[in-house]
């Protein structure tokens, strides 16, 4: 006689994925998100609809560098439950980690304004923190695009002195602009990176009016640079680090040779990935700065059992990118 396949109770098989689900978490907690991520396609393959899992599992991949893939669980999480602001606010922080920080800032808001109509106060403002630390990183990188592009154009100086003004007029624009984020929210890495970078800029101008440069400093900042993996802007450093070393055997720029004067000249275009290069990495670094951006560790709400009738979907009020 042929064996019955055994059904398991609708009820039983809630309270199973609610086991996995609590299991998940403590991995989680412990940092064995790999495991946690096992856990949490167990409670899934037990019920579909459980969108605090799907939530979950998204911060687990997050914390795995798997940004594509925990954004994916948080949009099936919100499809599930569009009123889900843990993952708003979740898939927000992974936008970050990405440099999609336009996108980041909606659904961070979307995150805050869903807490504050549940009167969780803490859960919002920390939403709103991180909203703003997206947004100020966004606003970074657009002021100092431009920036980028006058840099360059004085690299094609045609005299000494000519670079001399205008390496000037850049460093002192950069150094406002440091002034200016430093009193917003930014990582501390991320600033003093920029500062770094100021400082570069002042080496240049000041070598050319013959005033004093912390050479020690300079190799710091060549040091820095390896250090994060910017090996570009190390190199351009370097390249000025000579720069200073030539120039400083000569009184003035006008005893520079025309013969010298075009060696410094070629030499210090090689600077120009302390613009362009190195803000395309700062916003790398803000993508990934540790100290800032950290994936808020998941609350179980355990007291209900998941539901396991798909809602019907209802359009949203607004557009959440």
């Amino acid at each position: 006689m042929p064996r019955r396949k055994k059904t398991r109770n609708k009820g039983q098989t809630a309270t199973d994925a609610i086991t996995w689900f609590n299991k998940a978490i403590t991995l989680g907690k412990g940092g064995d998100y790999e495991d946690a991520i096992e856990c949490y396609d167990k409670a899934l393959n037990l019920n579909l609809n459980y969108s605090e899992a799907w939530n979950n599992k998204g911060i687990a991949l997050g914390h795995l560098g798997r940004h594509d893939e925990a954004i994916e669980c948080f949009d099936k999480a919100l499809k599930l439950d569009k009123n889900l602001a843990e993952a708003y606010g979740n898939k927000g922080i992974v936008l970050i980690n990405m440099r999609k920080y336009a996108d980041a800032t909606n659904e961070l808001k979307a995150a805050k304004d869903l807490f504050s109509e549940k009167g969780a106060k803490k859960e919002a403002d920390k939403a709103q923190e991180y909203e703003l630390l997206a947004k100020n990183a966004f606003e970074l990188i657009l002021v100092l695009s431009p920036l980028d592009e006058k840099f360059i154009r004085s690299l094609n100086s045609e005299s000494l002195t000519e670079l001399k003004d205008k390496t000037m007029g850049i460093a002192k624009t950069l150094d406002d602009i440091i002034k200016e984020f430093e009193k917003k929210k930014l990582s501390e890495d991320v600033i003093h990176l920029l500062q770094t970078k100021a400082f570069c800029f002042t080496v240049l101008s000041n070598a050319l009016s013959y005033e004093k440069v912390d050479m020690n400093k300079l190799a710091y900042a060549e040091a820095l640079f390896e250090e994060w993996g910017f090996k570009e802007a190390a190199i351009a450093v370097a390249s000025l680090i000579v720069f200073i070393q030539v120039i400083s055997k000569y009184s003035s720029l006008n005893d520079v040779s025309k013969n010298v004067e075009a060696y410094l000249l070629e030499l210090v275009r090689i600077t120009h990935v302390l613009n362009g290069k190195l803000t395309e990495e700062i916003s790398e670094v803000i993508r990934e700065a540790p100290t800032v951006v950290k994936t808020p560790e998941p609350e179980a709400k355990v007291s209900k059992k998941p539901k396991t009738r798909k809602r019907k979907s209802r359009s949203r009020t607004r557009k959440r990118s």
